[in-house]
């Protein structure tokens, strides 16, 4: 990229190291890798463009690009901004991006191109470590027989074998060249103009539902009530296994409450406590949320622990009684827990590097929902598991 602006004071630092290189060094010392070419003498009023496709004016920066500690030109990337004799603090945010004219949201790129996916349409196969859980593959960036090509689930890489390390972005600019910005335009980046400070993208829906002190007395005075009369879940619904609703009403996730009204809804009712909601379930098979929502999560997943390693998933949370009643949970080994409808899946990243086991209703909206939960869970299982044990009348 160039820079082009009015050359500035003649009295610039003297230069830190002398030869001759390929890297282009102006009359001041200043450093610039081939990412950067000056005009002027020191950066004064020049306006700078970054390979991150940033640029900046301040008439105050009297900053130096100095080449990296123990690196030799040509330096190619990694040139720091250091403060230098008058230099402002609007120079180093300038520098990261946070005051700039033009910007790239590069956190849309990765939800756009998940790096496994970017991998495998690059040739490279990966395949899940036994040991680790992690996915590896031959390195598209150096030649080996072994392979060190490690992915994360939380999308990023490394190469064990020659160390390069990033996200989709990275690799794509190491495989095919050019500057971080290039590499994400190619990967379909769309730059955005005027940015003071990039806001955090904050989903479209709803803020998040915090139980108030009512609805946590309701939750509490419901699970003592079925605790102390495990027989009442009968009025609601027949057969459900009275062990497993008294463990889970000891446990505060599961109560009954005599006469719930909503709207035109009135009667006896379960509820299933939710980290942000509360379910009701009355007779008849009629659900509503008396408050809040799943907000990406299942229930019962509130017990979810990192000694866990293997977690079953119920297509509703009665189901998950009646798995719980047939002894299928071991305490610190296993968890069962409820997807709140077969439509809705919870957030995999808690579920990472774990084995999941899949119980979903043998009607459509179930086999639908086998086919998401693999899709959703397949990059970040250890391994995942589908079972049909349910008739078809079955179901939360």
């Amino acid at each position: 990229m160039s820079a082009t602006g009015p050359p500035g004071d003649e009295n610039a630092a003297p230069d830190q190291e002398s030869g001759e290189s390929e890297t282009a060094i102006n009359s001041t010392g200043v450093y610039l890798t081939n990412e950067f070419a000056a005009t002027g003498k020191h950066l004064g009023q020049t306006r700078f463009a970054f390979d991150t496709g940033a640029a900046f004016t301040d008439r105050h920066i009297a900053a130096y690009l100095t080449p990296p500690v123990g690196r030799k030109p040509p330096y190619h990337q990694g040139c720091i901004v250091r403060r230098g004799p008058g230099a402002t603090w609007e120079a180093r945010n300038a520098w990261r991006g946070r005051q700039v004219s033009t910007t790239i949201d590069f956190d849309a790129i990765k939800a756009r191109h998940p790096l496994v996916e970017y991998c495998r349409e690059c040739g490279v196969e990966l395949h899940r470590n036994g040991t680790t859980g992690l996915l590896v593959g031959l390195c598209p960036l150096h030649d080996e027989d072994s392979p060190s090509f490690t992915v994360w689930p939380d999308n990023h890489y490394h190469c064990f074998g020659c160390g390069a390390h990033g996200d989709v972005t990275d690799l794509e600019q190491a495989r095919r060249g050019g500057t971080r910005a290039e590499a994400a335009e190619r990967l379909g980046a769309e730059r955005r103009e005027n940015v003071k400070k990039l806001p955090k993208v904050a989903p479209d829906k709803d803020p998040i539902y915090q139980l108030a002190p009512a609805d946590r007395e309701l939750m509490l005075s419901a699970s003592a009530t079925l605790r102390e009369a495990p027989e009442l879940v009968l009025r609601v619904r027949e057969n459900l296994p009275l062990g497993a609703v008294k463990e889970i009403a000891a446990q505060g996730d599961l109560g009954f409450c005599p006469e719930l009204s909503f709207k035109s809804i009135s009667g006896p009712a379960l509820l299933f406590g939710y980290s942000h909601g509360i379910k009701a379930r009355w007779p008849g098979r009629i659900f509503r949320w008396w408050c809040g929502n799943a907000t990406g999560e299942c229930w019962r997943q509130s017990s979810l622990r990192k000694a866990h390693q293997t977690v079953y998933f119920t297509e509703g949370e009665t189901d998950t009684l009646a798995l719980i009643e047939q002894g299928y949970e071991s305490s610190g080994e296993s968890l069962i827990v409820g997807l709140p409808s077969a439509s809705t899946l919870p957030d995999p990243a808690p579920f990472a590097l774990k084995d999941l086991v899949l119980i979903p209703d043998t009607d459509g909206a179930g086999r639908q929902c086998a086919e998401r939960f693999r899709t959703i869970f397949g990059p970040v299982a250890r391994s995942i598991a589908i079972v049909d044990l349910q008739p078809e009348s079955a179901g939360a």
